[in-house]
């Protein structure tokens, strides 16, 4: 059922929306990962066209990020598409997303750094705590995580220089 609307939702994104609520419901740790991926997979469809819809999900996605079976990548991903309208939405979870930020560098990461950077943005006394993972990133091997790491630390920066400069 949750593939079927993944296949439909970008053509009918409101015949789709009642799906939204039980999707975010099976990203529980205690679901099998295979209909957790399935889960993510129609979220991240449905966040093209409302991503609001999926801010209640912030929680069980920064939970996600820590269980070796889940696609992380989609659910940074989700993450950063949340955080473009709805950066606050993340403040309850910066601790999770700086302990992932900590794990071997991926794509996931920089779609985490993206959605820190857009938290960083409003709330930079929050994203802070990640000013030395930001920095260790900045010697990463992907362009896009050394790019996303230093804008983090730019944003930060113009409100705590200090904590940046080391």
């Amino acid at each position: 059922a949750v593939g079927i609307l993944t296949q439909i939702v970008g053509e009918e994104p409101e015949t789709t929306r009642a799906g939204v609520e039980p999707a975010i419901q099976l990203l529980d740790e205690d679901v099998h990962s295979l209909l957790q991926t399935e889960a993510l997979q129609f979220l991240a469809e449905f966040i093209e066209h409302d991503a609001a819809a999926v801010t209640d999900a912030v929680p069980q996605l920064a939970a996600l990020l820590h269980n070796g079976s889940t696609d992380t990548e989609t659910a940074a991903r989700i993450l950063a598409v949340v955080s473009r309208s709805q950066p606050a939405s993340l403040i309850d979870v910066v601790p999770k997303l700086e302990l992932f930020l900590e794990t071997d560098p991926g794509r996931a990461h920089v779609w985490i750094l993206e959605a820190v950077g857009h938290l960083s943005k409003e709330h930079a006394n929050i994203a802070v705590e990640v000013v030395p993972t930001a920095a260790d990133l900045l010697s990463g091997e992907m362009v896009a995580l050394r790019s996303n790491a230093a804008g983090v630390l730019a944003d930060i920066a113009d409100d705590y220089p200090t904590e940046v400069k080391p």
